[in-house]
């Protein structure tokens, strides 16, 4: 369908999201967004405007109530509560700031952007991680309050 991953690669000759592989360099980054051709970065445009949009805000209404139910899980004070919870907020935040930077990349291409060029990779790496960290710690905070019933049942 209109701005999947399939139909970007198609259309960009093969091209890789950003997101799934990041660029370090700002060189790289142009030289990929040149490769992508005229069609390619019109469909990335399209998709980080759209579905990448989306997606995140859908997820944090998972991932809210998750990371709620693991904290009443282990019955956890304001502290971690405010810890475990900015994991999904900071994910959103990153994915929607670096949306947003690729598509004014794309929608400036071929003027060059610095800023955005050395900030994304950054932004990538930082989205990455929280969205790890939003469902890892939920899953370990529900492992901690299974065990803790485990062996007080023993």
């Amino acid at each position: 369908f209109k701005g999947s991953v399939p139909d970007f690669r198609q259309k960009s000759g093969g091209g890789e999201l950003f997101d799934i592989r990041p660029s370090f360099s700002e060189d790289e980054i142009y030289k990929r967004l040149d490769g992508y051709g005229e069609e390619g970065r019109r469909v990335y445009r399209y998709r980080n405007l759209t579905f990448d949009v989306v997606l995140p805000l859908a997820l944090l209404h998972f991932m809210i109530p998750f990371a709620l139910a693991a904290l009443a899980a282990v019955s956890s004070g304001r502290w971690p509560r405010l810890v475990v919870l900015s994991f999904p907020i900071a994910y959103v935040a990153f994915d929607l700031a670096e949306n947003f930077a690729i598509a004014a990349l794309v929608s400036r291409y071929p003027e060059r952007v610095h800023v955005l060029a050395l900030a994304l990779p950054y932004v990538t790496v930082i989205k990455r991680m929280a969205s790890i960290l939003a469902l890892v710690v939920p899953l370990a905070l529900f492992a901690i309050a299974w065990s803790r019933r485990r062996f007080r049942s023993s």
